[in-house]
C-alpha cells in the first residue's frame, strides 16, 4: 500500500464496516467512496492489505467470483466458508452488502475540479519566450521534472528537478490531486521573470475531462499561468473527422497524432493549444519528451 495515501484510511474502514457472512465488492466499496472509477485502485489496495483487522476475504468481484487475496484464493474460500458463505465453483451465491456508513470523500475532490473550472480562460495570445514540459515518473515515489527551453533558438535553459512521495493514488480524472502538487512547487523553484514568461506543457489534460478540468487546468488556475495539456491517450470525449475531440458537441482538444491528446489548460484556446504544441514539433523542440526521459528512474 502506498505509504501517507489520504484515501486508504477511509477504504480501510470501510472495509472493516462488512460484517462476518455478508460480502460487499470492489465496486460497492468504489461507489462508497464517492465514484466507481475507483474500483481498480480498491482492489489493488486490497490485494496488498496484511493487516488483520481488515477482512479483505470478504470483497469479492462485481460479477460474484472470488477475485484475489493476499493469502491465496483457497484461504479465501476457507475464510468465507467458515462465516457460513456459500462458495460453489469459484463464485459466491449472496446478496452484496452495501450499507455503509460513509462521507463520500471522493465527491470533495470532485467538487474542487467543478470549482476550479468556472476559473478556467479558455483564450490568450500566447506570447512567450520560453515553454517548459513537466512530467512525473514513479518507481518507489515519484520525480518531478521541469525541462524549461527558449523559444527563440530550442535550447535547453534550465532542468528543475523534485522527488517525494506522492499522497494521493491513482484514480483516472484525479491525477491533479497526485500530481498537481509536484508541478506547481518546481514552478515555484523557477524564477519571477521566467514564469512570466512562460507556458506550461503538462503530460495530462486539461480541459478534455470529464469535469472540464484535468491537472493542466487545475494547475494553471492555481497559478494563473497559460497552460496546456499534452496526454498519452483520450480520457473521454467522442474523435471528429479531423482529429477534433468532443464533449457534448462543445470542441475540448484534438488527436494530433503520435498518440498525443492536446487540450487546452487555462488561457489558451483549443485551437490555439494545437496551433503551439504543432509548431513547436515542426521546430524539433519537444519539451516534454525530454521531461519524461529525464524523469525515468
Amino acid at each position: 500500500m502506498v505509504s501517507g495515501c489520504v484515501l486508504e484510511p477511509s477504504l480501510l474502514s470501510l472495509v472493516k464496516q462488512v460484517p462476518g457472512g455478508k460480502v460487499t465488492t470492489y465496486g460497492a466499496l468504489a461507489r462508497a467512496l464517492g465514484d466507481p472509477i475507483a474500483a481498480r485502485w480498491v482492489g489493488k489496495v486490497l490485494s496488498e492489505n496484511y493487516r488483520s483487522d481488515v477482512p479483505c476475504h470478504r470483497v469479492i468481484m462485481s460479477d460474484l467470483s472470488l477475485g484475489g487475496y493476499n493469502k491465496g484464493v483457497d484461504e479465501k474460500v476457507k475464510k468465507l466458508k467458515e462465516e457460513g458463505i456459500d462458495v460453489a465453483a469459484g463464485r459466491v451465491n449472496e446478496k452484496i452488502f452495501e450499507d455503509f456508513v460513509t462521507s463520500y470523500p471522493l465527491r470533495r475532490y470532485a467538487e474542487t475540479q467543478l470549482k476550479l473550472a468556472q476559473k478556467v480562460v479558455l483564450e490568450g495570445d500566447l506570447k512567450v519566450g520560453r515553454v517548459a514540459g513537466i512530467d512525473v515518473s514513479y518507481r518507489e515515489g515519484g520525480k518531478g521534472v521541469c525541462s524549461i527551453f527558449d523559444l527563440s533558438d530550442g535550447s535547453l535553459i534550465e532542468e528543475l528537478t523534485i522527488v517525494k512521495r506522492p499522497k494521493f493514488p491513482y484514480i483516472p480524472t484525479y491525477l491533479s490531486f497526485r500530481e498537481g502538487g509536484f508541478i506547481i512547487e518546481l514552478v515555484k523553484m523557477m524564477s519571477k521573470e521566467e514564469r512570466k514568461d512562460c507556458i506550461l506543457l503538462i503530460d495530462g489534460n486539461g480541459y478534455m475531462h470529464p469535469r472540464k478540468c484535468g491537472l493542466a487546468s487545475h494547475v494553471g488556475v492555481v497559478l494563473d499561468m497559460p497552460t496546456i495539456g499534452v496526454a498519452k491517450s483520450r480520457l473521454c470525449g467522442k474523435s471528429g473527422e479531423k482529429g477534433e475531440i468532443y464533449i457534448n458537441q462543445e470542441l475540448v482538444g484534438f488527436a494530433i497524432g503520435g498518440n498525443r491528446y492536446v487540450s487546452p489548460g487555462h488561457r489558451v484556446s483549443a485551437y490555439g493549444s494545437r496551433r503551439f504544441v504543432r509548431r513547436l514539433l515542426e521546430a524539433g523542440i519537444d519539451p516534454l519528451r525530454r521531461a519524461h526521459r529525464t524523469s525515468r528512474p
